[in-house]
This record gives C-alpha cells, sequence and structure tokens, in this order.
C-alpha cells in the first residue's frame, strides 16, 4: 500500500510538471494529369521544467512537392535558464531583419533553409549574443541541373557555418554586429568530381531608434566569397557584394506612416543568368531572406500576383499609410517601386552587358526591369460587427 501511495504520488508529480501539445496538418489532392498526393505533419511540443522538446514527424507517400519521407523529421531540445538558453537540433532563427540569417520552412512550396546544430542565446536588457552554429542542406528543383522535375529537387547544396550576432541597448537606443560564414560544397551538375568549395563571410552592421512617435531601422551587410583554388590549396577571392536596407516608421494620432528602402547587390547577374543558382555562386544564401520593397496581399487574387523580388540586385522603397476612419472602419494603401540597380544591353558581341554605374532610386528604363504597384484599401465592419467587408 505503501509503495502504491509512492508511486501515484511521484507519477502524479512528474506529469503535474509536465505540458504536453501538438497538431496535425494532413492534405492530399489528385491533379488532372494523375498525379496523387498524400502527406501529414505531425508537431509535438513537451515542456518539462526548464527543458522544452520540439519533435516533428512527416508521412508523405508522395508529397505534393518534395521528396517522399516517412519518419522524423525534424526535433530540438531547448533549455532555458534565465538569461541564458541552449538550442540542440533542427533550428530556425532570424537575426535582425533577415538580410544575413533568415532560415525558415515553408512546406506550401517545398523551401526548407534550417540549420541542424547548436544555439546559444545570453540575454540581458542592456546587452545579448546569439552564437549559433551547424550544417544547412538546401535542396530545389531547378531548370539549371540535370533531372529537372516540377515536384521534386534535383539538386542541393551544403553549408557548413557558424555566426555571432550581438546587440547593445542604451535608452531609446540599439545598435548590433553581425558575423556569418558558411564553408559551401556547390555542384556544378550532379557529378561529385564537379563540386565546387566555397566559403561565404557575411558581416554587418544595424542601429534602431524607438520612441513613442518614430522608429528608425538601418541595416548594412557585406558579403565576400572565395573560392578553394586546388594548385595552391588556398582560397582566392571570386565575388563580393553589399546590401543596404533602412525602415522608418511615424505615428501621428490618427495614422501612422511606414517608409522602406532596399539596395541589394549581392550579385549582378544578367537577364539570362538570373535565377541560374547553379553555375552561379557566392551570391545570396538561401538561409538569408531579407525583407522586400513590395507587399503580400491580404486577398487571395493579389497575393497571388505579388512582385517576385531578385535579392542579388534589386533597389526599391515602398511607402504605406494606416488609420481609423472610425472604430470599426480603417484605411490602408500603399506605393511600391523597384528596379535593377542596372540597365542591361547586348553587345555587338550578342552578349549581356551592364551599362552605366548602380542607382540608389528605382529606374523606368524597361532594361532595369522596373516594377511599381499601387494599392488602397478601405474595410470594416457593419451590422454590429457581424458582416466584414
Amino acid at each position: 500500500m505503501k509503495f502504491l501511495l509512492v508511486s501515484i504520488s511521484l507519477f502524479s508529480f512528474i506529469f503535474g510538471q509536465v505540458s504536453f501539445t501538438g497538431n496535425v496538418v494532413s492534405s492530399m489532392g489528385e491533379s488532372r494529369n494523375g498525379y496523387y498526393y498524400n502527406e501529414s505533419l505531425i508537431n509535438t511540443q513537451i515542456q518539462f521544467g526548464r527543458f522544452n522538446n520540439w519533435l516533428q514527424f512527416e508521412f508523405s507517400d508522395p508529397p505534393e512537392l518534395g521528396r517522399e519521407y516517412n519518419g522524423l523529421r525534424k526535433l530540438r531540445l531547448e533549455y532555458l535558464n534565465g538569461p541564458l538558453q541552449i538550442k540542440l537540433g533542427d533550428m530556425y532563427e532570424i537575426w535582425g531583419r533577415g538580410l544575413i540569417l533568415n532560415s525558415l520552412d515553408d512546406q506550401s512550396i517545398d523551401r526548407d533553409s534550417g540549420i541542424r546544430g547548436i544555439g546559444i542565446v545570453y540575454e540581458t536588457d542592456a546587452f545579448n549574443i546569439h552564437f549559433l552554429s551547424g550544417q544547412s542542406d538546401y535542396s530545389m528543383s531547378t531548370i539549371y541541373s540535370p533531372g529537372y522535375n516540377s515536384r521534386t529537387p534535383n539538386y542541393t547544396t551544403t553549408h557548413n557555418l557558424y555566426g555571432v550576432h550581438t546587440e547593445w541597448q542604451l535608452d531609446s537606443h540599439l545598435a548590433g554586429l553581425t558575423f556569418l560564414q558558411s564553408k559551401e560544397a556547390h555542384p556544378v551538375n550532379t557529378f561529385p568530381e564537379d563540386t565546387l568549395d566555397i566559403k561565404n563571410r557575411l558581416l554587418g552592421a544595424h542601429y534602431i531608434y524607438n520612441n513613442s512617435l518614430i522608429d528608425v531601422y538601418v541595416e548594412y551587410v557585406k558579403n565576400w566569397s572565395t573560392l578553394l583554388n586546388e594548385e595552391n590549396d588556398g582560397f582566392t577571392n571570386y565575388l563580393d557584394g553589399r546590401a543596404l536596407y533602412g525602415n522608418v516608421n511615424l505615428y501621428f494620432s490618427l495614422f501612422s506612416l511606414n517608409l522602406e528602402y532596399i539596395n541589394y547587390r549581392f550579385g549582378t547577374l544578367d537577364p539570362l543568368n538570373r535565377w541560374n543558382n547553379v553555375d552561379n555562386y557566392g551570391i545570396i544564401q538561401h538561409f538569408q531572406n531579407p525583407p522586400i520593397s513590395g507587399v503580400i496581399g491580404s486577398t487571395t487574387l493579389i497575393n497571388r500576383t505579388s512582385h517576385q523580388t531578385d535579392f542579388n540586385n534589386e533597389v526599391g522603397y515602398k511607402l504605406e499609410i494606416l488609420g481609423s476612419i472610425r472604430d470599426d472602419f480603417e484605411y490602408y494603401g500603399f506605393i511600391s517601386r523597384s528596379s535593377r540597380s542596372n540597365t542591361w544591353f547586348i553587345n555587338n558581341e550578342f552578349e549581356w552587358e551592364k551599362e552605366g554605374q548602380p542607382v540608389i532610386l528605382p529606374q523606368t528604363d524597361p532594361a532595369a526591369s522596373p516594377y511599381k504597384a499601387y494599392y488602397g484599401e478601405i474595410s470594416g465592419y457593419l451590422f454590429d460587427y457581424t458582416l466584414h467587408t
């Protein structure tokens, strides 16, 4: 009897300290050409004291996009103790606004830029530092590599990386520095002997100012890529670039204004090679994902016709306004412009060539692939908040 009471007490204590949550996402369908897919994702999260455990299982036979997989797909163990946090396993992190690191997992488009390794975070009110080290394997479907299939990846790069992200807070001011390096195994095609060894370095600085009337954010990033020279077993400079992002928010009594500016020149590629990530390297990496000058729409049709940003080479801005007409109605509008930083033309040798110096504001010349959008919306509730329009 005493043993039974002790067992019940121990069982109650353990499970009283454990928190369990989970969800299941399943989808299936069949296209008119006979392609059938059936996939399920199971997420579980267990919290016990200072420990948190995340597991994700995938059962796809086959998935809508990507490779067939059945079993444990992702796992992460976290330990939190005051200002210290330690992560082991699959991590999805964003540093600053994502110009250097913004890893994500989007199953709907089969894009996974997560990092498997270790992350250490130390945060106080005045200072924080994030350290990360691990491996990131990125797969995609591309016409520039043999065996192209619109549903299944045919090209994979491997990155072994480490980085440090630091920030200092002083009253309304915050400043930070970020460094990240990846050693990339970059296949030129599917033959292993044609894999290139590339070292990519990213160094950035950002500044934030906040008060009740204005928010300011500025971030600048430089990237250097070097290629292993097999003759002398050393790295030689291959490509370098840079990026600038700025954001200003102004707050008034009845409305707010938001101005964003981007100027990305990680790599300047001609129109035929703009989306060729196989034969071009040392450009933007899959784990970066910086902000865009356009807007992701709130309605289905506008969202599906959004502008495709070229993160390697694009300059643009966006001006947004948001306010309330009354308690149950508000308005929103934006102006968005962007283009390449250079114009392109075909020379006498029938090759693409850049023209002029890089610009700091978007161009209207068709040779610079200009883009512009204007949008306005009024939304609210009618009939005592029973109808939204």
